[in-house]
């Protein structure tokens, strides 16, 4: 139950991460030569709700993953709280 519920509130945070994502210039910086390392794409291994072997890679650069980590950490902080005060 625990284990549904925070992958569950990862899956949501990534949603909102790639839509913020979207929004930015896709890939300008990584084309170029000399780009700083925070801006190289960084790709990890999802899984798929539902499904054992079915995976999707999800790319991201560095500060965005962050980011989707600190949402993450905050999500789950949130369900915590809450979850005590029922």
């Amino acid at each position: 139950m625990m284990r549904t519920m925070i992958l569950a509130v990862l899956l949501g945070a990534l949603g909102g991460g790639t839509a913020l994502a979207q929004g930015n210039d896709k890939g300008a910086a990584v084309d170029q030569p000399g780009a700083e390392a925070s801006e190289k794409k960084i790709c990890r291994r999802m899984q798929v709700t539902g499904s054992i072997l079915a995976g999707k890679r999800v790319c991201h650069t560095k500060a965005e993953w962050a980011e989707i980590d600190r949402a993450n950490q905050d999500a789950l902080e949130q369900a915590r709280r809450s979850r005590g005060t029922r």
